[in-house]
């Protein structure tokens, strides 16, 4: 890359960016990223910057290496961003330290604008079935009496005001430090979270001579161009959908499912339907998980309707009000489409159900007649 910059290759200096973005790894992707700092002409500055958000927690680890060798400035700007795919900020505060500390005589100086990056709002954070603060206690704590703080000059001033929200306030605090250097006085504080505008989840079915499956990846911020793999199952994912931070995987082909708890990344189990239905519609409205159709043994099942109950894990029979062979069903608003054929009767049946008072609504069904045909809801409209 140097020296196909410094000889004005240009066909050369391409094909090396080229071959950055598609190669690039947890392990590689900041030796690119300084490199692509230092050359404007490469044009894979954004690339780069964007993998190391999306990856920051892997690139962290001791195993992938190269973080400490990192300039200020673009930890600086990898820290600073809204799009910083991080567990929790102790993650920022475990990088700061990290960098600091493999350098300390010549990196304490940066410490306190590096602080900045820090996010101290208080949030609620959903657990399961219950709500509880995520406190800052801890790490407040850890912060004000780790060397790199007590200890260090440049922070001599640096306190952490009101207790009950313990936010950063660099505007107040590092201010009032008048030996500070003139580019760490008169700081914005950062008080935003980290909140992506959109999440991203992708099931990708895998098969090898050694296992089959599926592997889970995540990408946000309406960029698609680098995912990171957070999970993986054990059987083929053909359905998900989602209901808060709780990702529903299910296989209605093998009757087999998972729930993914996208916040803590961690994995819960979800009991299977009653009766081991196969090629269940799996659709969510209200908040609410429901189960429609299916079939059992082979053979069509009709009057085949579930509620997943999240806080007993237990699915919940809801009566229909006519045997009905349920060929698709979607969810558009707050109803329930169900589409089909009579059990006993060669007509087509739409009715439709709401959860919310558990009714049924009888409604006109296609004018003509057909069987094994899809259902799907586009624009508040439901389209056979």
């Amino acid at each position: 890359m140097f020296a196909s910059d410094f000889l004005l290759m240009d066909d050369l200096l391409k094909s090396c960016g080229s071959f950055a973005i598609q190669n690039m790894t947890s392990k590689n992707c900041l030796s690119f990223l300084s490199i692509a700092w230092q050359i404007d002409r490469l044009a894979i500055l954004e690339d780069c910057f964007r993998f190391a958000l999306v990856h920051f927690e892997d690139i962290l680890k001791p195993s992938n290496g190269g973080f400490e060798e990192l300039p200020f400035e673009i930890l600086k700007t990898l820290l600073e961003s809204n799009s910083l795919n991080v567990i929790s900020e102790r993650s920022v505060w475990k990088a700061i330290v990290s960098w600091t500390e493999a350098n300390s005589s010549e990196r304490l100086p940066h410490v306190p604008i590096l602080l900045t990056s820090l996010r101290f709002e208080e949030v609620d954070k959903e657990e399961g079935r219950r709500r509880r603060p995520i406190s800052k206690d801890e790490l407040r704590a850890e912060i004000i009496s780790h060397t790199i703080v007590s200890s260090n000059p440049h922070c001599s001033g640096l306190i952490l005001l009101d207790p009950l929200h313990y936010y950063m306030t660099k505007n107040v605090t590092l201010s009032r430090q008048a030996k500070l250097e003139p580019h760490y006085q008169n700081l914005p504080g950062s008080y935003s979270l980290r909140v992506p505008s959109h999440l991203y989840i992708t099931a990708r079915r895998t098969l090898t001579p050694t296992k089959s499956g599926s592997e889970l990846f995540l990408s946000y911020d309406n960029e698609l161009d680098f995912w990171r793999q957070i999970g993986e199952a054990e059987f083929f994912i053909d359905t998900m959908v989602q209901i808060d931070q709780f990702i529903f995987l299910f296989s209605v082909q093998e009757n087999k499912n998972l729930i993914f708890d996208i916040a803590e990344e961690e994995w819960m189990e979800i009991s299977n339907p009653p009766g081991l239905c196969s090629n269940s519609c799996v659709i969510t409205s209200g908040g609410q998980l429901f189960c429609v159709g299916g079939a059992r043994n082979g053979h069509d099942s009709t009057n085949v309707i579930f509620n997943y109950n999240f806080e007993i894990d237990r699915w919940q029979h809801i009566r229909m009000l006519r045997p009905v062979i349920i060929y698709g069903s979607v969810t558009v608003g707050d109803l329930i489409f169900i589409v089909g054929v009579a059990e006993f009767d060669p007509v087509l049946i739409c009715i439709a159900y709401d959860p919310e008072f558990d009714q049924w609504i009888v409604l006109p069904p296609p004018n003509v007649h057909r069987r094994g045909f899809s259902v799907v809801a586009f624009q508040e409209q439901v389209f056979v």
